[in-house]
């Protein structure tokens, strides 16, 4: 199971994976679930990005859809949901739609840096990134 895995799982079932439906005990559950697998070295490419960028691209998300003036306050992402809804429950759900809208977009990056490695080779994309 991958994070995108269990985050689809804890959104059918949520209760099997958290006491009460909260989005801080959803962060933690995976949050968790990330850090083990990165300490024993089973975390894969979009784990790693899910875990470090996941945050900034929500607030990215969040400067484009709902308010680009808002300053994020915290590193956590269930803080920041919950600064721009009105409750706990529409925190939860956006959380759930994110995630889902943030792997749709992991894979087409990651689909267009295939084609790219597959066409141009690795050496011409290093050369566009140093230019």
């Amino acid at each position: 199971m991958n994070v995108k895995d269990l985050i689809r799982n804890i959104r059918k079932k949520p209760k099997a994976f958290v006491h009460e439906v909260r989005a801080d005990y959803i962060e933690y559950v995976i949050e968790g679930f990330l850090v083990c697998n990165t300490m024993y070295d089973r975390a894969d490419e979009e784990e790693r990005s899910y875990h470090f960028y996941f945050i900034d691209w929500i607030t990215e998300w969040i400067h484009k859809n709902i308010d680009k003036k808002y300053q994020r306050k915290s590193a956590l992402w269930h803080q920041v949901l919950r600064d721009v809804t009105n409750d706990e429950q529409e925190a939860v759900d956006l959380f759930f739609k994110l995630s889902e809208l943030y792997f749709e977009q992991y894979e087409k990056r990651r689909k267009i840096l295939d084609k790219h490695m597959f066409i141009e080779g690795p050496e011409k994309i290093i050369q566009e990134q140093l230019d």
